[in-house]
């Protein structure tokens, strides 16, 4: 380090953060930007990496980056996601979830609501979720989901549409979603799990999808197959309380 204000700064941080305060290139370019695509000529690096464990040691580096006149930024997990949560209805892939990865897990009853507050999510995934509901949970899973997205948040979900619908039944497949959508089939995957009749191979129409997902969200997009070459793949939006700024003229 060719700056002896930074050098200096460095011995200090060193002095009771030891090897967690470092200024070696790969410390720098791994810390200068978050999981953006990376560009070739990277000369906005951070002189010095520091990685607290404690609020007496942010106490101690920003003593430090005072003395020297220096610059703190904080970086949290490279992401701009603030949080990553999940639930499921099964306790034991929730407890093996909470002892291998990094997020808030908890179990949620079969039928809402959950304990999750109003607008609490700016975006909800569920993949393979609305493929083993019945037409009537669907509905009032979308009621959930769209209470604890905030507006303007996304819903990205994926159902059996007419394509996995020809796998499972065939030149039949027309008549079995001549109502728009077939919840006939029990599934006793989560025998034990779920309640009796709860768990099902559903099937249904894109239109059906968009004109009844409609009801609750904005459809954005939807992709016959979009998921595991299988599933259709959607992408919904809770409306806005009002009209973006851009819109109002």
């Amino acid at each position: 380090m060719k700056d002896g204000k930074l050098g200096a700064a460095l011995q200090e941080l060193q002095a009771f953060l030891g090897e967690r305060a470092a200024a070696e290139g790969i410390h720098r370019m791994a810390y200068s930007r978050d999981w953006s695509p990376r560009y070739k000529d990277m000369t906005d690096l951070p002189d010095i990496v520091v990685a607290p464990n404690n609020t007496d040691e942010v106490a101690g580096i920003v003593q430090v980056a005072l003395k020297y006149n220096l610059p703190v930024i904080p970086f949290a997990g490279g992401t701009g996601i603030p949080g990553i949560y999940g639930c499921d209805i099964d306790a034991e892939s929730i407890e093996w979830c909470r002892s291998n990865l990094k997020g808030d897990y908890r179990v949620i009853p079969p039928m809402p609501p959950t304990d999750y507050e109003d607008s609490r999510f700016d975006l909800v995934l569920s993949a393979s979720v609305l493929t083993h509901l019945t037409k009537e949970n669907q509905l009032e899973w979308l009621k959930e989901i769209r209470r604890i997205l905030i507006p303007g948040g996304l819903f990205i979900a994926t159902v059996h549409g007419e394509f996995a619908a020809f796998f499972a039944f065939g030149r039949n497949a027309g008549d079995a979603l001549k109502s728009g959508i077939n919840d006939d089939a029990r599934d006793g995957n989560l025998n034990g799990i779920a309640p009796p009749d709860y768990y099902r191979g559903t099937f249904q129409k894109k239109s059906y999808t968009e004109q009844v997902f409609g009801k609750y969200f904005n459809v954005l997009e939807y992709t016959e197959a979009g998921s595991l070459n299988f599933q259709d793949l959607i992408v919904m939006q809770k409306p806005l309380k009002r009209k973006p700024f851009w819109k109002l003229r």
